[in-house]
């Protein structure tokens, strides 16, 4: 588990004699608690397994912060201040003070988000401030265990060296984490410059971090310049090197997609076509190997679902991240087909998700068509007809939103396809 090896994890775990829920002792109810947690199906019963502990005598003494966390990890912030709240003998024993103030800062700070006032600026300014007393605190740590491991290297101490290389990883976590929620504040007010700047004062420690790396790549992306998209293409390609080596796939599709619209932007179209070949050809042969295996072992097809559906969208989020790129920059006509490209075929790639950002472009589009900045091509209004009678048979029983269950994407693709028609008359 702590090497991220979650199938392996959930192997060894599930490979001991078969129990029921009541016989589980508390060790193996956590640890079943933590892999269900990491299943989007499952996360309920995980949360439901590490509270019942926390109410229990006695339990794991890492329950309660993985609780705690895990709540900040899917942005149940409510939660976690409830779970403060109402166990505040737990607090001394299970949480240090770096921990403690860093679940606070979150919380509080996470209250903010939604307010746009001059006040929340203002609160929001000073919630930037806890997060960087504690940053300024584990630089302190870092810079101590820096000359520490010096010390040893001088002295040949080995055994000293080791155990002050893995207390100088464990604090460099912990700063990341700071980092990076101080980042996330800034990102909320889309200052990327300042986040930037923030990032430049921790490369000192942070260079070689994976995470770092990743979004300071985010951040350089999302500056739109011509040295910034230089700049995050180095870095997108270092982690596509790293992580893409045996699989593209392996890396994700937000990386990708990103990747290939920095080419774009930089005039490196031939770049950005090879990309996605690339994704292509792995999906079509990762397609092929899990058929193979479903053939062989006779694997039920829920189960082939579940190994697949992840790959399968690299490439169509890729395309949809382009197709908008250019609806963008008022290029409707490559933007909207590289858009249709993208949802095929339909009856695997149509989702709530998917829909959502498709549907964006073409009512960008129907909004630039009535203030008559642009004129319907008959072309391109039997493209898009074709394909909306398409999600209207496809989408018949598919919700429009991820939370809501009102409308169908067939009856949003009907009402999409009636102001289309309005053009045409």
């Amino acid at each position: 588990y702590q090497l991220k090896n979650y199938t392996k994890a959930n192997s060894a775990l599930y490979g001991m004699p078969p129990r029921e829920e009541s016989e589980l002792d508390h060790v193996t109810l956590h640890n079943t608690a933590l892999l269900e947690l990491l299943q989007p199906n499952s996360v309920n019963e995980g949360f439901r397994k590490l509270n019942f502990l926390i109410t229990q005598p006695s339990f794991p003494p890492e329950t309660f912060q993985n609780l705690l966390l895990s709540y900040i990890k899917h942005e149940l912030y409510d939660l976690a201040a409830d779970v403060l709240a109402e166990n505040e003998h737990l607090h001394e024993l299970y949480l240090d003070n770096e921990l403690y103030d860093l679940l606070e800062a979150i919380i509080s700070s996470s209250a903010l988000a939604a307010q746009h006032s001059t006040t929340t600026r203002l609160n929001q300014e000073e919630h930037i401030k806890k997060f960087e007393i504690l940053g300024n605190k584990h630089i302190e740590n870092l810079r101590t265990l820096t000359k520490k491991l010096n010390e040893a290297k001088e002295s040949g101490d080995t055994a000293r060296m080791k155990e002050t290389v893995n207390e100088y990883l464990l604090c460099l976590e912990k700063y990341i984490q700071v980092l990076m929620y101080e980042a996330n504040l800034y990102w909320q007010q889309e200052n990327y410059a300042q986040i930037q700047i923030l990032f430049e004062k921790s490369r000192e420690f942070c260079d070689n971090h994976e995470v770092w790396k990743l979004n300071y790549a985010h951040v350089l992306f999302m500056q739109q310049t011509a040295t910034s998209f230089h700049e995050c293409i180095r870095l997108y390609e270092e982690r596509v090197k790293k992580f893409g080596e045996t699989s593209i796939l392996n890396v994700t599709a937000m990386v990708l997609a990103n990747l290939c619209v920095a080419y774009i932007m930089t005039s490196q179209n031939e770049d950005a076509e090879e990309l996605m070949r690339q994704i292509e050809r792995e999906q079509d042969r990762q397609t092929h190997i899990q058929q193979a295996e479903k053939t062989s072992m006779e694997m039920s097809r829920s189960e082939a679902d579940t190994q697949s559906s992840n790959n399968l969208y690299h490439l169509c989020i890729v395309n949809l991240v382009i197709g908008t790129l250019y609806c963008s920059k008022s290029n409707y006509t490559f933007g909207i087909q590289r858009i249709i490209k993208s949802l095929e075929p339909l009856d695997k790639k149509l989702s709530a998700d998917t829909w959502y950002h498709c549907k964006r472009c073409l009512l960008s589009y129907l909004q630039m068509l009535s203030k008559q900045i642009f004129l319907l091509s008959t072309e391109t209004q039997i493209e898009i007809m074709a394909f909306l009678n398409k999600v209207e048979q496809v989408g018949a029983k598919l919700s429009a939103t991820m939370t809501e269950k009102n409308n169908t994407i067939a009856y949003e693709a009907r009402l999409i396809k009636m102001y289309f028609l309005r053009f045409q008359a």
